[in-house]
């Protein structure tokens, strides 16, 4: 477990909150962090930055990045999150997970947006979303290091992490979230708590079924050719291609009008797909057409906006 916590060791206020992860974390490694008293928000988004460049020059798969506020909720175990991550991992083919995988897991947020459904198995506790708020706890996996090591350090971590063509899911329920009235890198005082409960709460009910997601539509910035047996698909904005079988290019079709995950999974079913297989071949399909917006959102509930920006949304 490649797992480290960024802790300004003058910062006494968050020894306590450092004690408990060493605790909880087996192997927990502290990385002092980059203090830049005029520009708190570069010297924040630089920490992580060097971590994630340290594992990469490792070549390590992957490596779990937590703040100094970052608190550990009663959801998680171990044993269980490690299984979270193995089911995430991009690299591995776990079976029954019908997805490629996620390149970012984070283990709560204060915000998200677009939820494309929860990720199959649902004991996977994963949601896949298109962004979200706050950098406390997560965790980076290797596909997704030279884009991260890109991105400008004067713009807040989760704010780049979040714009990145790179699939990414939240844990549900979370396994971290932050203090209140925890001192942010401008030193004000912010309490994030009611913004996670809040996220939380829509993300479970995104995981149980209970709440449709978020409504996708084709961009209208996508080619399409028909090859051999293929439909392939090429994205202006990002020359991104892919290519999709007969299964997902009936769905590409249906993306010609607003439509959730579940309205995708119907058609199949109308077609003569077993349901579970439906949902395993919608949110495979989805995932793809996402992450490089073949696919992008039309609409949503607006409560499940991302927090504003605040002052406690970054370290």
């Amino acid at each position: 477990m490649n797992a480290f916590v960024i802790h300004h060791s003058a910062n006494t206020e968050r020894e306590p909150f450092v004690a408990d992860l060493e605790l909880r974390v087996p192997g927990l490694r502290r990385v002092e962090a980059i203090v830049r008293p005029d520009a708190p928000v570069e010297g924040s988004t630089r920490s992580h930055l060097s971590i994630i460049e340290r594992a990469k020059a490792d070549r390590l798969p992957s490596v779990w990045i937590m703040e100094d506020d970052c608190i550990l909720t009663p959801a998680f175990n171990v044993e269980t999150w490690l299984y979270t991550l193995d089911r995430a991992d991009p690299a591995r083919q776990s079976p029954g997970l019908e997805t490629d995988g996620f390149a970012i897991v984070v283990g709560g947020a204060a915000g998200w947006r677009a939820p494309y459904d929860a990720c199959l198995p649902r004991d996977a506790h994963l949601v896949g979303v298109e962004r979200w708020s706050s950098c406390h706890c997560w965790v980076v996996f290797q596909q997704a290091y030279d884009a991260l090591l890109q991105c400008d350090p004067r713009m807040a971590i989760d704010v780049s992490a979040a714009n990145l063509q790179v699939r990414k899911a939240v844990r549900v329920p979370f396994v971290a979230v932050r203090p209140r009235n925890c001192s942010s890198p401008e030193r004000r005082i912010a309490d994030d708590g009611p913004w996670f409960q809040r996220a939380e709460a829509g993300l479970l009910s995104v995981l149980e079924g209970n709440t449709p997601a978020v409504t996708f539509r084709r961009s209208p910035e996508v080619d399409e050719e028909a090859f051999e047996d293929d439909l392939l698909l090429f994205q202006r904005e990002n020359r991104s291609v892919i290519a999709l079988n007969k299964a997902a290019a009936s769905l590409w079709d249906a993306l010609r009008w607003p439509q959730t995950p579940r309205d995708l999974a119907s058609l199949l079913v109308e077609a003569g797909i077993r349901a579970s297989q439906a949902e395993q071949i919608v949110a495979s399909t989805l995932d793809g057409l996402i992450a490089h917006r073949f696919a992008i959102p039309v609409s949503a509930d607006p409560d499940r906006s991302p927090a504003p920006a605040s002052p406690g949304s970054d370290r």
